[in-house]
Formats: C-alpha cells, structure tokens, sequence
C-alpha cells in the first residue's frame, strides 16, 4: 500500500512518510507501518497482516509504474459502498482504471466490476500482457484486411465473464506491453471486438453464443500514458479519438484528398453547418486552404475538409 492516513486523516503518500509518525489503514483504520528497505519500494503494510479488505491488490514494480503517470490525488482512492471500502488504483473522472500484472481469481475480477459499477463508477481494466507479446501467444494477424486485428492464442478466462466489447459498456477491456528491449512506450489498447464463442447444436448448425472468447481481437488506436490524462477518452469512438489527437496536439486543420482513403463519415462533417463534403466550401469562411469558391468557381484542392474546421480558437 503507498497511501495512509495519518493522525489527522490526511492521506501521506509512503515516499513522504517518517518513522516517527503514526498511519492508519484508509479501509479498517489499523496502524500501518512504514517499510523502507534498497529492494522493495517503501510502502506502507499492516502490523498483524490483516486487514478487512479481502481484496487482493497488485503491488508489481510495473502496476506502481502506471499508477505513478497520475497525480497522487488519483492514487489509491478508497471508494465506499453500503459501508464497504476498497481502493481503486485510479480514480479520476468518474472512472475507475486497475492495472493488473499478476493473475486475478475469476470471483474477485466479478467482485470488483459488480462493486465499482454499483457505486456509480465505469472501469477500465488494463492488462499486462507482456509475457504473452514475448511468447507470441498474441500477436498482430499479418493475413488480416483489418490492420488492427490479433490473435489471442490462450486468452484470460476471465474476460468471458464480460459483455462482447464494445464502446457502451461500462467495463472496458484494455492490453498494453513493453517492447522487445524492454522500453515501455505506455501504449494501451481498447479491446473493440472479440470473436464469440461457438459450438454446434443438434442439427449440426454453428451457434455464436454470444459471449467473447476473444481468440481473435480487434483493437483501438493506443492510448498514450501521460500525466492527468482524460480517462474519459477510453469510451471515446473512433472519431472522437481522432479530434481529441488533433486538439491535443493543436492541428488545426486535416486535408483529405479525394477518393483517399481516409476517416470515418464523422470526422468530415463540418462543426459549422453540419454538412459534409464539397458543400461546406459554398458558405464557409473559415479554411484558409481554399479559394474563394464564388469568385473561382472551385476550391484550391479537391479534398474534403475535416472536422473541426477551426479548433480552440474560443
């Protein structure tokens, strides 16, 4: 655990932590103690190694990692249900996000979705799958149309235990990796689509059953770690994905050519008017990349003009 209270009930982080103060569990209020140590990352434990939380959290290097992308106020947030308390890794946005390193029961992976959700939160599972990259039980599907499909040799058994993925669920399924030489990039994967699983009945006719078995996968843009990112954006479709990139990284304006292949319908709709394609070029003043249409007839290039015309100029 790195956050406790101290006598006053103010939340300490364990790095910022002295021996000669007291701390107290966040969840059942017992006296913590402070281990410093040249192996482990200093954390805080309970005395007696008890605690009412049954719950049985990842303390992985790699799970500190990805929580210490977020500000300490989104850490190790105690969430409170019918007078039962767990810690969420993050919590930020009215989303919850677990990294999970380590294996995970199939009753406590239930527990917390039926929890965190009952408590009015969305969750975000993002699993390490690192070992799995490695051993290329998982890997890209070079033979596929769809650039971003995998393969998924022996996939987590739990994850049938969820709704087929997609955006308007309320538990999302996301993967990451480190890379070959062992840099992570922080990219993380929303799981779009999942294969069902299938059997025959007894006319010999194959029948989905509706439940992912996610052997072959479909996967987002990545997500990029980065400090007080909006977790919002893991429920963002594709498009909203794509306009959320250009506002972050202050593209004002996307060309597309025609008869290029390019973006979804959405992200050339123009914000304006509500029109797409050529059109918009009629009426609008606002793109600089175009002659005037009624004075040449034509716009400069024939592309389309992509949403948003205009970003952040309020």
């Amino acid at each position: 655990m790195l956050v406790a209270l101290n006598r006053n009930g103010e939340r300490i982080f364990s790095e910022k932590a002295t021996k000669d103060e007291k701390y107290y569990c966040p969840i059942c209020n017992m006296e913590m103690i402070l281990k410093k140590g040249d192996v482990n990352r200093t954390h805080f434990a309970h005395k007696n190694n008890e605690c009412k939380d049954k719950w049985h959290y990842d303390m992985s290097e790699w799970h500190i990692n990805k929580q210490s992308y977020f500000d300490e106020i989104y850490q190790e947030v105690v969430i409170e249900k019918n007078g039962i308390k767990h810690r969420a890794d993050i919590l930020k946005d009215g989303i919850v996000i677990e990294f999970q390193h380590s294996p995970i029961s199939a009753e406590e992976f239930k527990d917390r979705n039926e929890f965190y959700i009952s408590a009015g939160y969305k969750v975000v599972w993002v699993f390490d799958l690192s070992k799995q990259m490695e051993e290329e039980q998982l890997y890209w599907d070079d033979y596929s149309s769809k650039e971003n499909m995998m393969r998924w040799k022996y996939p987590l058994r739990i994850l049938s235990q969820t709704n087929p993925p997609n955006r308007k669920n309320d538990i999302l399924i996301c993967i990451t990796w480190d890379d070959i030489d062992d840099v992570d990039y922080e990219n993380i994967y929303r799981i779009d689509w999942s294969t069902q699983e299938i059997y025959e009945d007894d006319l010999g006719r194959t029948i989905e059953t509706g439940i992912p078995d996610y052997k072959k996968i479909i996967v987002s843009r990545p997500f990029y770690m980065e400090i007080n990112m909006n977790l919002k954006q893991f429920f963002y479709s594709e498009s909203q994905m794509i306009m959320d990139k250009l506002k972050r990284e202050k593209i004002k304006y996307y060309i597309k050519k025609s008869g290029e292949k390019g973006l979804t319908r959405d992200a050339y709709v123009c914000p304006k008017n509500s029109e797409f394609g050529i059109e918009i070029f009629k009426k609008c003043m606002h793109c600089p990349y175009f002659y005037d249409y009624a004075k040449y007839g034509q716009a400069k290039f024939n592309c389309f003009c992509c949403y948003p015309t205009k970003i952040n100029n309020n």
